[in-house]
């Protein structure tokens, strides 16, 4: 691999906002040496062409985004888009040359990091909080499947009481309705 493409972090090409990996048409824009326009054109294009992918999922590839930008004394709506790692490659997939298939495989190599560094921290969330709460997961599971306290009670050598308990700390994170 070039070394040129290599000195950039992943966080110059992707960002990671409420659990989700992105770039923006921004950055697209300027490391495929395209014209912002042009690349909110082709995603446009994109989305209109797409009438049969269902409108969710394709809003959540491509969701567009609103900022203000100053110059000078002026503000100025900037439009663009967040996209994701699929509304990336369906974005790119058309961009030809050996300049854009390298920044293609960075950006893509960038969003496999990142994802990858999500994943690690959600396996580390996960660990640290069956260690301080170890009951409440079983019980949430046991609880979905339908059994009562007594059974949940007996599975885990516990009193009704504190599988209410734990069933409480369940619905407070979100584990049960």
């Amino acid at each position: 691999m070039n070394t040129q493409f290599s000195l950039f972090p992943e966080t110059l090409l992707v960002e990671v906002s409420n659990g989700k990996v992105y770039t923006t048409s921004l950055k697209v824009a300027e490391h495929f040496g395209k014209s912002h326009k042009n690349v909110l054109r082709d995603i446009r294009r994109i989305i209109e062409q797409s009438s049969f992918y269902d409108e969710r999922e394709l809003r959540l590839n491509f969701e567009p985004q609103l900022s203000n930008v100053i110059v000078g004394k002026k503000v100025y709506e900037l439009e663009f888009f967040h996209l994701s790692h699929d509304g990336f490659a369906i974005l790119t997939q058309g961009f030809t040359g050996e300049k854009a298939m390298r920044w293609k495989w960075e950006f893509l190599r960038a969003f496999r990091e990142k994802e990858h560094q999500l994943a690690a921290r959600d396996r580390r969330y996960t660990r640290a909080f069956a260690k301080r709460h170890p009951y409440t997961i079983t019980v949430a599971e046991m609880s979905q499947k339908g059994m009562n306290r007594a059974v949940i009670g007996k599975a885990i050598n516990k009193s009704p009481a504190s599988v209410t308990y734990y069933r409480c700390q369940a619905r407070g994170l979100g584990l049960l309705n």
